[in-house]
């Protein structure tokens, strides 16, 4: 009977060969183990992406030294894995690639990391490269230290950024702080000077132009907001309010209050809603400042 021609190797036949270098069948089984390593060797395995059939302990017993450099373990977190050699444990920590895929698969860790003090972690697509950080740039300037933390962060505070401001002059002898309520100078200042604005009245100085954004020094020039969610300056003595309450300008020159005027001939002019109190203390310190959804062609009421 013919030989089966898939059926290579036997006794005496070179390893080589296809065979186990054995003169007898017990010696066969023997090598067989010797056979299994060098075979894998010898094979090809510039087309390996995975081992998904190889259980880790299968694997752990292969000799990988002429594995190339198209699969590799990246090790445990304390130490490389050297020629691709599999250590145990590790089985869940594998990285590999194809020509048209790259997967990082992390089933016990979550760090990927250059390690020295003078590293920084590259990522690189399209022929472009993009540092994680540099030299100058080690941490993010935000509260939240976490990437996605830090840009949520930022879409939170983008709405106090979105702002209609002008750019005016002083000259009232003082500077006016920051966070001011201001309108127009009617004391013998120029076209596009401002002052501190009142409600005592129903006269220039109550007709608002802004917010200080802020200190305008003396005879210098500075911008002031005329719409936006912005920090405004309170009057002493009131309850704090609370937030979304509704903010007037005050008969004290440059604040904001959330009790409307009652004297006769004073204005009651809504300028905003309270957004954030926080920076208000129970019983409120003149100054202090509340960030207020705020505008300037909110109605007005003479008393």
């Amino acid at each position: 009977m013919p030989l089966n021609p898939l059926i290579r190797g036997g006794v005496d036949v070179p390893i080589l060969d296809g065979g186990t270098g054995a003169s007898t069948a017990a010696g066969a089984r023997t090598n067989l183990s010797a056979l299994d390593e060098m075979a894998h060797d010898l094979l090809n395995h510039t087309g390996l992406t995975g081992v998904g059939d190889l259980t880790t302990t299968t694997h752990a017993s292969i000799n990988h030294s002429v594995v190339p450099a198209t699969f590799f373990n990246i090790g445990s977190a304390t130490a490389a894995v050297a020629n691709g050699d599999l250590a145990a444990g590790d089985g869940t920590r594998e990285m590999f690639w194809d020509a048209s895929t790259a997967i990082l698969d992390f089933a016990t860790t979550s760090t990927i990391r250059a390690n020295g003090a003078g590293l920084d972690l590259t990522l690189g697509a399209r022929g472009a490269t993009y540092n994680l950080n540099d030299v100058s740039n080690t941490t993010l300037n935000t509260t939240n230290q976490t990437i996605i933390g830090a840009l949520n962060e930022l879409v939170a505070g983008a709405a106090s950024t979105e702002r209609v401001k002008q750019t005016y002059g002083n000259d009232t002898g003082l500077a006016i702080s920051a966070n001011r309520l201001v309108a127009s100078d009617a004391s013998g200042g120029g076209a596009n000077d401002v002052a501190e604005a009142s409600a005592t009245s129903d006269g220039p100085d109550s007709r608002l132009l802004g917010v200080t954004e802020a200190s305008i020094p003396d005879a210098g020039t500075g911008q002031v907001i005329s719409y936006g969610r912005v920090p405004v300056a309170w009057v002493g003595g009131e309850a704090k309010p609370a937030n979304s309450a509704s903010v007037y300008l005050s008969t004290t020159a440059g604040l904001a209050t959330s009790v409307p005027p009652v004297t006769a001939g004073n204005i009651i002019l809504l300028i905003g809603y309270v957004t954030d109190n926080t920076g208000l203390s129970a019983t409120t310190i003149s100054g202090e400042t509340a960030l207020v959804s705020f505008f300037i062609d909110g109605p007005r009421l003479v008393v």
